[in-house]
C-alpha cells in the first residue's frame, strides 16, 4: 500500500509506526483534476464565562470568522506556493454542525483543483492531542476563555510541529498539511484538543489501482466461508461447550490487490458444540436454593410489657439456613429465632394506687404450639 510513497516519506512512516503504533496509516490518492476534505473553525459558546462569544449571536459570528479565516489563509498559502502547479483553493459554502444550544462551529469541504498528475494523502500514522488544560490551574472571573485560549495556543504550535516534520521527511515532495478535524474532549474539567492531521505529497509514481469498490490503501473486514473460530465456554459444573463462529479476516487494498493484515476475529454465530453440564439438585431443592431448618431448642427469659415487671420464660426452636450447591447441602453459620413452643408469665402488674403492693401476674398462659 505504501510503495507510492516517497522513499523518505515511506522510511518516516515506517518509523513512526515501529515507534507508536502497529496500525497502518491512511492513505488516499488523487490524480489531475479537484481533491477536497473537510475543515472546521473553533467552536465557541454562548457564556458568561466567555466575554468575546457575548452579544446575542456573537458566538455563532465567531465560530463562522474563524473558519472563514482559516479558509483564507490556507487558501493563500497553497496558491503562493504552487502558483503553476494550483489552479484553484477555497471553501465550498460552510455549514452548521448540530451542537448543543449555545455552542457554534462551523465545517465546510476545503477543495484544490489541481494539474500535478499524482497526489498522496496520508496521516503518517500521527495524531495531534493537546492533553488536558485543566482549568484548575488558571484563576479569575474569565479562567475559563484563558485556559481555552492556552489551549489552542498549544494545539497550533503541535500543528507546526506535524508539518515540520511532513516537510524535512521529503522536502522534494512535500506540498501542505491539513491538522484535521478538531475536537474537544475536555469536558468538564478543561480543554483538550485531538485531531488526526493529513500531509499531502507529490509522487512520480503511478496513481495505484483500486481493489473493487475498497479504494486503494482502504482496509475492511470478509467472511472467510471456509473458515470457524470455536470458542471455548466455561463450564462450571462440568462438561465441554463450545461456541463456534463464521471466521473473518482483516485485508487491505495494495494497488489492486487485497492482502491479508493477519487480523481475525468471530464473525456471525454458527452453532454450540458440545454441552456444558446442568448443576444438580438436593432432592426437592434446586441448585442455589436457600432454606431453613430446625437445629435445637433454646430457652430465654424476655421482659414483661409496659405496666408490668418480672419476666416471661420463652422456650423456641432454633433454625439454621441451608443451600443447595450443586447436589451437594451446606449448612450455614446463619441462624434464626424459629417458632415459639411456649410461654410461661412470672409478670406481675404495678400497682401505682400506693394502697398494699402490687396486684396479680397476667396468669400462666402454658405452651403454644
Amino acid at each position: 500500500m505504501l510503495k507510492h510513497l516517497p522513499l523518505k516519506v515511506l522510511l518516516f512512516i515506517l518509523f513512526e509506526t515501529l515507534v507508536t503504533t502497529s496500525a497502518l496509516a491512511r492513505e488516499a490518492h488523487y490524480g489531475p483534476g479537484e481533491l477536497g476534505y473537510p475543515v472546521r473553525g473553533w467552536e465557541y459558546r454562548e457564556s458568561k464565562s466567555f466575554p468575546e462569544d457575548s452579544g446575542g449571536s456573537g458566538h455563532l459570528q465567531n465560530a463562522r470568522t474563524s473558519l472563514l479565516e482559516f479558509c483564507q489563509n490556507q487558501s493563500k498559502r497553497i496558491l503562493a506556493a504552487y502558483p503553476d502547479k494550483i489552479q484553484r483553493a477555497g471553501c465550498d459554502p460552510e455549514e452548521a454542525l448540530k451542537l448543543k444550544p449555545g455552542r457554534a462551529q462551523f465545517e465546510a469541504v476545503f477543495k484544490i483543483e489541481t494539474s500535478l498528475p499524482h497526489v498522496i494523502e496520508t496521516d503518517l500514522n500521527q495524531s495531534l492531542d493537546t492533553g488536558l488544560v485543566d482549568i484548575q490551574k488558571f484563576t479569575g472571573q474569565w479562567r475559563w476563555q484563558e485556559s481555552r485560549r492556552v489551549a489552542r495556543e498549544i494545539y497550533a504550535q503541535k500543528c507546526n510541529e506535524f508539518e515540520n516534520s511532513a516537510r524535512n521527511s521529503d522536502p522534494a515532495h512535500f506540498l501542505w498539511v491539513d491538522c484535521g478535524l478538531v475536537r474537544d474532549l475536555g469536558g468538564a474539567r478543561g480543554w483538550q484538543f485531538v485531531s488526526r492531521p493529513a500531509a499531502f505529497f507529490m509522487s512520480d509514481a503511478p496513481i495505484p489501482k483500486d481493489c473493487g469498490v475498497h479504494r486503494h490503501g482502504s482496509t475492511w473486514w470478509v467472511e472467510d466461508l471456509s473458515g470457524e473460530i470455536s470458542v471455548p465456554q466455561s463450564c462450571e459444573f462440568g462438561g465441554n461447550e463450545a461456541r463456534v463462529y463464521r471466521r473473518e479476516v482483516f485485508l487491505y487494498c495494495r494497488d489492486g490487490q487485497e492482502m491479508p493484515t493477519g487480523q481475525e476475529r468471530a464473525g456471525a454465530y454458527l452453532r454450540t458444540d458440545g454441552r456444558c453440564e446442568r448443576p444438580r439438585s438436593c432432592g426437592v431443592h434446586s441448585h442455589g436454593d436457600i432454606w431453613w431448618e430446625r437445629s435445637g431448642i433454646r430457652s430465654a427469659m424476655e421482659s414483661c410489657p409496659i405496666g408490668f415487671e418480672g419476666y416471661v420464660d420463652v422456650t423456641y426452636e432454633m433454625e439454621r439456613e441451608h443451600r443447595c450447591q450443586n447436589g451437594r447441602v451446606d449448612r450455614t453459620f446463619n441462624e434464626r429465632r424459629g417458632r415459639i413452643i411456649s410461654e410461661v408469665d412470672h409478670c406481675r402488674r404495678i400497682d401505682h394506687g400506693g394502697r398494699g403492693g402490687r396486684g396479680g401476674n397476667r396468669g400462666h398462659r402454658g405452651g403454644r404450639a
